[in-house]
């Protein structure tokens, strides 16, 4: 958490909290190589250690000093069991016990959720029912108001759902949520578990016998359970701390349902950060843990992680520090870590997996941190305030050092404790509102004008390696590749065991790092953390300011003043070279966008029509109809000795993609001397995890093989680009992975036209899926390569106009809209579906209007169980073409679809929503451009569904 530096870092876990003193606090710096801190993790990364170092002069206890006027609100704890279960279920027996053994005093309601002595009478309206009454009757015990008092709820499976749905309707009484492989999305999910079969049997029978567990009888399950399910809400919208555990071997409720769940958008979870400075969408206050684990989620390691998840939710850990501390001599644990910048995280994680690591979770989370804009009364005072999924943590230096000279760090966790001693920090500048006056600490930031100021989600897996040193891999999710660090970290319980933990961490890096960086994975660039990243990145008004402040100097070892002079250093070289080149450039600018882009970003207003960018002819790399091979393109180059084998292949292959390739591959190996040199150093290397076409055969298929419209198409695709570079690769001794890179700028970033005529009002910005979609002159057409002009992104609404100019050769883009200052600026890549727009470009245009999906003779036969011959005829020519909102591209088709069953086109849509939700695959379900594909088809088919 914070700003921190490369090298060791050791956290100090104390007793300690915020200092009175801090009114008085200057602006200091951020530790560059080591840092001590309160608060040391588990091993689980959850409870926080108990510890006892001695109180500095000036400090107090948050519980001590000024006497609080706003009292905490009562607190109740209760657990929902699932379907078939009870209040006596094993894992809230569990779960309550041991919550009573290590927290003396926290008690757990275990509930019956049934209305009724056994389950043949649950419904999620009887669960709702059975948890108010708990509330009402701890509000009736409690003597208080039903405002000041809180319940915690902890809930498995169909008790995880209801949970939610209690929470969603009751916001303001719910403190936190602890969801156990919740069962969300039954009216999806139901069909497929128990198939169309069963669930007809069940309703005709009017009920279903279920089999009891645990020495439970059998129940027999009436159909209305079905029918309330259907009727509640997919996914309950909540707003409290939220966090999810999941088992990755679920078939029951597959973890893709929770993996869903945390995008959903959250109407209120943003309401602090401005549009323009939003993050990416979902569930914010929402964390996702993925356990190796099945539905019962009863293994040793998950029970513990459970108990390790709900202490760390509840604070138990530091209350229970806290009253220990009176009772008991002090002791202190330390955490020491170490991070890594990454390259390429998966090939870390290889090797982190071959040296024996064991992975314990995969967490999903979002943080975000807050401060006074403009002001920043926290940061200059080098005060992290952040909220991870709810979650409040502060962390504040002491003024103390380390021996090796770095800031002791100390964190407080709790609402009233961060607020109490942030209020005595305002009392000197300009608090609005006291603390006593604000129900929430979130109220009582937002009124005093504090605002979130960075946002990011984490995908964090989580390893166990030997000697108890633990491995985060951590990628975020922002900029055009995110950022990606590994953290090996080890705690220990005195000062004289900080040397041994850090020969651990060495030894594991060892094990898992070679001493070739590349093959590692690592980065070379000064080592920064995620918040570090973030700010000089996208808070460059923030990032000036830490650098100009005097006890910020030394940050250069920390990578801030050098990482001024690297920020976008490509962006700067381009816009030079294109001044000196003579281009027309209006009021844009490259910008990396909070949502992961890069694009162009407009500096000041634009109306619709207005120049964005005229290319001059010699700034472009062009390819015109049936061009030949010139062998002056490769003159001064690595490949001038090839030519030979070049002009062979060149005339082998007459793909356009190819060819235009090979002369970007010329001017790439020209270096400086090329005319494009600024062009070409702005295009990205690969990115293997982003780009389909990249991916193994194994892996197109497992993510894709549920369509195989798409599927053959990208894999015969795949095939040929290996093919072709290979035996280009032989003929010239460049790696093959070089004219893959060639082939994929052009492929994705080439136009195409017919510019002999004087203005070409182009709409596709590359190639369409297959060409003679689009143009009927396929060889009169040329393609070119067309510096900033192709940084635009696409959006498929925006209209598009580029002109060409015979005369100058030139190319002029006008804007096709009206933009604000700071709007994102788009172009249109034409009128495609998500199929092409992923095959040639690798992204996919959320709720597209043009998506549509294809069913070939061979699916519909297989569903309604005939041959295809048996088929009629527009159906085995066709098939057919569902469209956006339950249309289909021909009514004929859909004509003879019902011709087989009246509702047949409901039928086939439903069968391949089946399809899709049985072939998830978990492994490249964090993929997003799989699992938005994914998302993308699925919305498609049930609005099929609904019309």
């Amino acid at each position: 958490m914070g700003i921190m530096g490369k090298g060791w870092r050791i956290a100090l876990t104390t007793t300690c909290v915020l200092a009175t003193v801090l009114t008085g606090l200057q602006p200091c710096r951020v530790i560059p190589s080591l840092a001590l801190r309160n608060g040391a993790k588990s091993t689980q990364g959850f409870t926080r250690r108990a510890s006892g170092a001695q109180l500095r002069r000036g400090f107090r206890r948050a519980s001590g000093g000024r006497g609080r006027v706003r009292a905490r609100a009562s607190v109740v704890n209760a657990y929902c069991h699932g379907f078939l279960s009870d209040e006596k279920s094993t894992k809230g027996q569990w779960l309550k016990q041991k919550l009573n053994d290590a927290y003396s005093g926290t008690n757990l309601k275990t509930l019956n959720l049934n209305a009724g002595p056994d389950a043949s009478t649950i419904t999620p309206e009887t669960g709702v029912e059975a948890i108010n009454e708990f509330f009402e009757e701890s509000v009736r015990r409690s003597g208080r108001d039903r405002e000041d008092v809180k319940i915690r709820l902890v809930g498995s499976s169909l008790g995880g759902y209801v949970a939610a749905l209690y929470a969603s309707r009751y916001p303001s009484r719910v403190q936190s949520l602890t969801l156990i492989c919740p069962s969300f999305d039954m009216k999806s999910r139901w069909h497929t578990v128990w198939g169309p079969e069963i669930m007809q049997k069940w309703k005709e029978e009017g009920g279903r016998i279920f089999k009891g567990f645990n020495e439970r009888p059998d129940v027999r399950i009436p159909y209305s359970f079905v029918e309330s399910c259907f009727k509640a809400p997919d996914f309950p919208v909540v707003t409290c701390p939220t966090v999810i555990l999941h088992g990755t071997q679920d078939e029951l409720v597959t973890p893709s349902v929770s993996e869903r769940y945390i995008k959903l958008d959250n109407p209120k979870g943003s309401e602090h950060i401005s549009e323009k400075k939003k993050g990416p969408g979902g569930m914010g206050n929402v964390m996702l843990q993925l356990v190796p684990d099945n539905h019962d989620m009863t293994t040793p390691e998950t029970l513990k992680l459970i108990l390790g998840t709900v202490s760390w939710q509840w604070n138990l850990e530091e209350s229970k520090r806290s009253d220990s501390d009176k009772t008991k001599g002090k002791s202190e644990e330390y955490e020491v870590e170490t991070k890594y910048m990454l390259s390429d995280p998966k090939a870390c994680e290889e090797r982190i997996q071959q040296a024996g690591g064991k992975l314990i979770a995969v967490q999903s989370f979002e943080d975000r941190y807050w401060d006074i804009r403009g002001e920043w009364t926290l940061a200059k005072r080098s005060i992290w305030l952040r909220e991870r999924a709810g979650v409040w943590e502060v962390k504040v230096p002491t003024g103390a050092r380390d021996p090796e000279g770095g800031e002791v760090y100390q964190e407080l966790r709790g609402e009233m404790e961060i607020q109490e001693n942030l209020d005595a920090l305002l009392t000197n500048t300009k608090r609005k509102q006291p603390f006593k006056d604000s129900p929430t600490l979130k109220e009582w930031l937002t009124r005093n004008g504090f605002e979130v100021y960075a946002r990011y989600r984490t995908r964090r897996s989580k390893y166990k390696l030997s000697d108890g040193v633990i491995g985060d891999l951590d990628a975020t999710d922002y900029g055009p590749s995110g950022f990606n660090l590994l953290e090996l970290e080890k705690v220990v319980g005195s000062q004289e065991e900080i040397e041994l933990a850090k020969k651990s961490l060495k030894e594991s890096s060892l094990r898992i790092l070679p001493t070739d960086r590349a093959e590692a994975g690592l980065n070379d660039e000064a080592v920064r953390g995620k918040l570090t990243e973030y700010i000089r990145r996208y808070e460059k008004e923030l990032f000036e300011t830490l650098s100009e402040l005097e006890n910020f100097n030394y940050l250069t070892a920390d990578g801030f003043r050098q990482l001024d002079a690297d920020l976008g250093s490509e962006i700067p070289q381009f816009e030079q070279w294109s001044m000196e080149r003579g281009f027309k450039v209006g009021p844009i600018s490259h910008y990396d966008f909070k949502n992961g882009s890069r694009g162009i970003k407009a500096d000041s207003s634009v109306r619709k029509g207005d120049l964005l960018v005229e290319v001059p002819a010699d700034s472009i790399i062009r390819l015109d109809p049936s061009e030949k091979f010139q062998r002056k393109i490769f003159s001064g180059t690595s490949l001038e000795s090839k030519l030979e084998g070049l002009e062979r292949l060149w005339n082998k292959y007459d793909k356009w993609y190819v060819r235009l390739g090979l002369k970007l591959l010329a001017e790439r190996e020209k270096g400086k001397k090329s005319p494009v040199y600024g062009y070409v150093s702005l295009l990205p290397p690969l990115e293997d995890e982003k780009i389909p076409l990249l991916w193994s055969d194994q892996r197109i298929k497992a993510s894709f093989g549920y369509y195989p419209q798409l599927y053959h198409t990208i894999i015969e695709q795949a095939r040929l680009w290996r093919s072709i570079s290979e035996e280009l690769s032989n003929s010239t001794g460049l790696a093959a992975k070089d004219f893959i890179w060639a082939f994929y700028m052009c492929w994705s970033r080439a136009f195409q036209g017919d510019f002999g005529v004087p203005t070409w009002q182009a709409l596709v910005p590359g190639l369409p899926f297959l060409r003679e979609w689009t143009t009927s002159k396929p060889d009169l057409d040329s393609y070119v390569l067309l510096p900033y002009i192709d940084s635009h992104n696409h959006k498929t609404t925006e209209s598009t106009s580029l002109n060409f100019n015979p005369w100058t050769g030139s190319f002029e883009l006008l804007a096709g809209s009206d933009y604000k200052q700071g709007d994102e600026v788009f172009i249109s890549y034409g009128k495609m579906s998500n199929d092409i727009l992923l095959q040639r470009f690798s992204f996919v245009e959320h709720n597209n209007q043009l998506d549509c999906y294809r069913v070939k003779s061979e699916e519909i036969a297989f569903h309604f169980g005939i041959s295809e011959d048996s088929l009629p005829e527009i159906l085995r020519s066709n098939g057919i073409i569902y469209l956006r909102n339950g249309r289909a591209h021909d009514s004929k088709t859909v004509q003879a679809l019902r011709s087989l069953s009246p509702n047949g086109p409901r039928e086939l849509a439903h069968s391949l929503i089946q399809a899709i939700e049985k072939a998830d695959n978990l492994e490249f379900s964090g993929n997003a451009i799989a699992s938005g594909f994914r998302a993308e088809k699925l919305r498609l088919l049930r609005e099929a569904m609904t019309v």
